[in-house]
């Protein structure tokens, strides 16, 4: 009975280790399943993340490669890379206002997919010497003439006859030092400007719609341009960013309830409400009328370009209060007796460039670089060429990363990144 008893007792502890020994070799199955599962998701995450750095190297490249080719528009090309069939590059550079915008999309092909990562970045160039002084002021054989609490800070390029204290209606001269920074003789002209750049953007006046009007439109800059064109373009509560032109025959007008990110607007007639804020390149032919308290962010830019004969001379306006980080152009394409005319009005901050083929009736301040045929200022029933009043005109307030658009033409330009686009 006992010899029985211990039969059976050995058969029953037999079959529990069995029993027990699969269990452990079950689980370290599953244990080793779940460590080879992990290592080789660890390794594919980091094949991936090496894609990831490699494609964004790739766009990286064809970046530099578009910014070392001095054409402002380069059509749509393809380079293979390293002679695998692999890699390759789609690079695309095209003029966007008077700046330049660099497209670059990199691809990598696996046995499952086939990846990629764009890079879309707009271009500006560092500002040369001239461009990096307080005043470049046209010489025209007569002296600048500075009164009450005007203070240039910076270079200054200033004509032969040089500058000098005045005094206007017993107002005279405050400050001690009459610039301070070098100051050198300018030339009877204004430095040259990009005569490429100025026929694109009168090409721009004449182009056809292929977008209509809506409240919320965003485009990126890796598709096609969307041109909006009507006679007659009024924005009140529009959201309007990316890829966009605005178009009009006639007249534009911008509410200050408007959004707008990274727009062209083109239109004889231009008018910006009071307390608009936004980012936008903004050209005109006859009037650009900015109101006031409105704020444009870098890298925005206005323009005035006169292209033929007017009843009335073409005229940029810039009203009080108002802050504009970026350039502030007129361009006199068509010669006579009249020049156009640019109105900074009192409270007016411009940080970064102001160049007017034309006299300057500056009564806000520049933190930057103005360039101008010559200054005129009203004061009361009377009124003075080439005369300063109670503004600021300093260099040295402009940010350091300011870089300039393609505009005033330079020798061996150095170009860098003004901001990532979408």
């Amino acid at each position: 009975m006992i010899s029985l008893l211990k039969q059976i007792y050995f058969k029953e502890l037999k079959a529990g280790s069995i029993f027990y020994a699969l269990i452990v070799m079950l689980l370290v199955g599953i244990i080793s399943t779940a460590m080879i599962t992990l290592t080789f998701s660890n390794r594919f995450l980091e094949q991936k993340d090496d894609l990831k750095e490699r494609l964004l190297r790739n766009s990286e490249s064809g970046i530099q490669l578009l910014i070392a080719e001095e054409e402002a528009h380069i059509e749509s090309f393809k380079i293979d890379l390293f002679d695998e069939e692999l890699d390759s590059v789609v690079l695309e550079k095209k003029e966007w206002g008077v700046f330049s915008i660099a497209l670059a999309s990199a691809f990598h092909q696996t046995t499952r997919e086939k990846l990629n990562h764009s890079q879309i970045v707009q271009l500006g160039l560092f500002p040369s010497q001239k461009n990096r002084a307080a005043i470049y002021l046209e010489d025209n054989d007569k002296p600048l003439v500075i009164a009450g609490e005007t203070y240039i800070e910076g270079n200054a390029y200033l004509p032969k006859a040089g500058i000098k204290k005045g005094a206007m209606k017993g107002v005279g001269y405050s400050g001690k030092t009459l610039v301070n920074g070098n100051i050198e003789h300018s030339e009877k002209e204004l430095p040259t400007i990009n005569k490429k750049k100025i026929r694109y953007l009168l090409n721009q006046f004449d182009q056809s719609s292929n977008q209509r009007l809506e409240d919320s439109i965003s485009q990126s800059f890796n598709q096609e341009s969307l041109i909006i064109k009507d006679d007659i373009l009024i924005l009140e509560d529009q959201i309007l960013k990316g890829n966009i032109i605005l178009n009009a025959d006639s007249l534009v007008y911008i509410g200050k309830d408007v959004i707008m990110e990274d727009v062209l607007i083109f239109a004889p007639y231009i008018f910006i409400e009071d307390g608009f804020q936004g980012n936008i390149q903004a050209f005109a032919t006859h009037l650009l009328d900015v109101g006031k308290d409105v704020r444009l962010r870098y890298p925005s830019v206005l323009g005035l370009i006169k292209k033929e004969n007017l009843p009335k001379e073409p005229e940029l306006v810039i009203g009080t209060d108002s802050d504009i980080t970026g350039l502030v152009f007129i361009k006199n394409e068509f010669f006579n007796k009249k020049y156009p005319k640019l109105k900074i009005q009192k409270g007016a901050f411009i940080e970064g460039q102001v160049f007017a083929e034309c006299s300057v009736e500056l009564e806000g301040n520049i933190y930057g670089n103005i360039s101008c045929k010559s200054f005129f200022l009203r004061y009361g029933s009377s009124s003075y060429s080439n005369h300063l009043l109670d503004v600021e005109i300093n260099a040295k307030k402009r940010s350091e990363d300011y870089l300039s658009p393609f505009f005033i033409a330079q020798k061996s330009p150095k170009v860098g990144f003004v901001k990532y686009l979408k």
